[in-house]
């Protein structure tokens, strides 16, 4: 107890100092800018971090290292330093339930510095925000080199790489880090290398409240950028409403009015933050309903729960895929990018995990939600020998469904349906769910087959219209939780229940 109130005192006179302005030289492990600004030249024996302070390398790779800055942990893990880790702040369990040292480290603080617990874990090294000056200032006074490191955009993960490489003694790490992201970058922009920059969709990135978006320099737009999107945070930079271009290095409240008339075709939730919202209750508002991306279907969150792909760090290669997967499913298929996740996992980790773990889903789910009644053609379909007409249906809900599925040629389409459940259907028909198999036919004498389960699904439709165009000879038959063309029917006749 006297030893840890002694310390108290000693680091209430170090912060004091530091914030009078009195601190001395950092003793030969750092030396700040130079008169003219501009950060000193590195040597082989400093390194100059994001702040523009220059520190003394250490003369090995053996040192304590402390943060309290969460964004420094994919940093710490993925070059190999968590054995060095004495002191941490993880934004999510899954880094510590995952990596031992990092269970066992103990705390200096949740982004805010704890001085006085950092002087009891005394760390050769603390590694936090660039922009924290007071921060940075009252450490250096406790004898301890801080390294600031800024990481907002691709560029400045891979100098963050760099930067804790060289300090480290994990050059080595750091540069296959950067191959493996710039490998992964580069095949990105191969596969959306033909596509007309007027045939992109328009998107936005929304943060943890409706009307907040990522501005147009930050990661989070970027990845759109990079994945094939038009971002339309590019748009306030517009004299007029920011006026200042620092702001688009932030999230920015414009307010769902300014979205509405933005229009976005695609809305990506971040992954990063705790939402207010959720991406199935925008699909299912009718106050969202005239929104491009609602229409489409396409209001996602980034994923993953427990690590999410659009944090500033190594995983933003995975979240562009992951975007890219979502906006153009035919160039980079589900599977494909799953081996893009496991390879990623085994880079980092050394192992794969589960996708219900992180909590991920790539199996292509149609999302559905109810609409307005569709304007179509008039159908009767016979269920069992009972017809059923529109007319019949008038009082059930209409659905809208978006279905991705693949033909035996290897095409992948996403298609939008909109009719009626099939389970509506039967209802109408005063029919139940004691069935094994359904088999529906075309007018032609074509048929599909579909199980009780699969019959009875909300997203399996009888579908008046595909695209927005009405049937012609009849309604479609649309099994759309199945990925498989061929099982889709058009011009349906006659529904027969075994």
């Amino acid at each position: 107890m006297l030893l840890r109130k002694i310390t108290a005192l000693l680091v209430c006179l170090f912060v004091l100092l530091a914030l009078c302005g009195c601190s001395a030289d950092r003793k030969n492990k750092t030396s700040s800018l130079p008169e003219n600004g501009d950060p000193a030249e590195e040597s082989g024996d400093t390194v100059t971090d994001a702040s523009g302070v220059v520190l003394s390398i250490p003369e090995s790779g053996d040192i304590k290292i402390a943060s309290a800055y969460a964004v420094a942990v994919p940093f710490i893990v993925a070059l190999g330093l968590a054995d060095n880790v004495v002191a941490i702040n993880y934004k999510s369990r899954f880094w510590a339930d995952n990596i031992e040292p990092l269970s066992a480290a103990g705390s200096v603080g949740r982004g805010i510095v704890d001085l006085e617990l950092l002087a009891e874990f005394s760390p050769d090294l603390l590694i936090h925000r660039a922009n924290d000056a007071k921060t940075t200032a009252a450490v250096t006074e406790l004898g301890i080199p801080v390294l600031g490191i800024h990481v907002e955009n691709i560029d400045e993960i891979m100098s963050t790489l760099d930067l804790l490489g060289n300090y480290c003694h994990a050059q080595n790490r750091a540069r296959e880090v950067k191959e493996w992201m710039n490998g992964k970058f580069g095949k990105i922009a191969d596969l959306i290398k033909d596509i007309p920059e007027s045939g992109r969709p328009r998107a936005v990135v929304m943060g943890g409240e409706p009307g907040i978006i990522a501005g147009g320099e930050m990661l989070q737009s970027l990845m759109l950028t990079l994945a094939g999107a038009a971002s339309l945070s590019e748009e306030l930079t517009d004299s007029g409403y920011t006026g200042d271009n620092s702001i688009l290095t932030e999230w920015i409240n414009i307010g769902v009015e300014r979205i509405f008339d933005m229009n976005p075709d695609v809305i990506f939730c971040t992954g990063s933050t705790v939402l207010d919202y959720s991406a199935g209750e925008l699909l299912s508002s009718p106050v969202w309903s005239e929104v491009g991306a609602v229409k489409n279907n396409m209001v996602l969150q980034i994923p993953a729960k427990l690590d999410s792909w659009d944090l500033p760090g190594i995983s933003c290669a995975l979240g562009t895929m992951w975007m890219l997967h979502k906006l153009y499913p035919e160039l980079l298929s589900a599977d494909e990018l799953q081996a893009e996740i496991d390879e990623y996992y085994m880079f980092m980790f050394g192992r794969t995990f589960d996708s219900e773990y992180l909590g991920y889903d790539l199996s292509q789910k149609p999302v559905i939600h109810e609409v307005k009644a569709a304007s179509a053609a008039e159908f009767s379909v016979d269920v069992n020998g009972i017809i059923i007409t529109s007319d019949d249906m008038k009082d059930y809900p209409v659905y809208s469904v978006q279905a991705t599925s693949v033909n035996t040629y290897g095409t992948v389409t996403t298609r939008e349906y909109i009719g009626y459940a099939v389970s509506d259907l039967l209802k109408a028909a005063g029919l139940g769910g004691d069935f094994v198999k359904l088999t529906a036919v075309a007018d032609d004498g074509y048929t599909v087959t579909a199980d009780n389960k699969t019959a009875l699904e909300p997203s399996t439709l009888i579908a008046v219209t595909e695209n927005g165009k009405s049937f012609i000879e009849g309604p479609w038959f649309a099994p759309c939780s199945s990925g498989f063309s061929p099982d889709y029917l058009r011009d349906l006749s006659v529904i027969i229940l075994e």
